[in-house]
């Protein structure tokens, strides 16, 4: 009976890894750690820490403290997420935006005359 510890595992990474183990390359959707501190949702979305936490505060980014008044910590999938929300609300932003610069009268007709 083979034990599952005995069994090797490819680590198709194994050559992009620094000496702690750790690749040398930001993790892609879905790769990496499950948790992220604010330093790293900072360079993912490319902003500072500050704006990171703002959004935190504001609830629009999801967030837990670990331990009482410990360090933020922001779930892989919940970057995702608000990333996605963004791109969402641009395009709504957009298409309501187009829907505001069509010329009403051809919708609704000309305007009645006024009696003078």
């Amino acid at each position: 009976m083979t034990d599952e510890r005995d069994v090797p595992r490819g680590d198709s990474d194994a050559d992009e890894r620094d000496p702690d183990g750790m690749p040398d390359r930001p993790p892609g959707p879905g790769e990496g750690p499950r948790f992220m501190t604010i330093e790293e949702v900072a360079e993912v979305l490319r902003v500072d820490g500050a704006a990171v936490l703002r959004l935190v505060a504001s609830t629009e980014l999801l967030a837990i403290r670990v331990g009482d008044g410990g360090p933020w910590r922001v779930e892989r999938e919940q970057v995702e997420q608000f990333i996605d929300d963004r791109y969402d609300a641009q395009q709504r932003l957009a298409r309501f935006r187009e829907a505001a610069s069509v010329d009403l009268p051809e919708l609704f007709g000309p305007a009645i005359p006024e009696d003078s």
